[in-house]
């Protein structure tokens, strides 16, 4: 991460502030609110990361702290996906 996304708190760096408006966080959170996307983010930076993960939750933006797990989750989402499609084509 760098410092222009502000991506901790100022406690943890005095330059930087995640609740700030034009950190990432809330620049993917505002972007989310005008797409029909469904959205998740991966935070795997460790502990120093759980501010910007708060606010990513705060705005209904599912977490996930791996990218094996979120590819895992993904993977079951889409195959219950398919199967749902697969039976309504299905006429079932």
């Amino acid at each position: 991460m760098t410092g222009a996304l502000n991506t901790v708190t100022p406690a943890d760096a005095s330059d930087e502030n995640v609740f700030a408006a034009e950190s990432v966080a809330n620049g993917i959170a505002r972007l989310k609110e005008v797409t029909s996307k469904a959205w998740v983010a991966v935070i795997d930076g460790g502990p120093l990361y759980d501010s910007m993960v708060g606010v990513l939750e705060g705005n209904q933006i599912p977490v996930f702290r791996t990218a094996d797990r979120a590819l895992r989750i993904l993977e079951k989402y889409c195959y219950s996906r398919r199967k749902v499609m697969d039976s309504q084509d299905s006429g079932g």
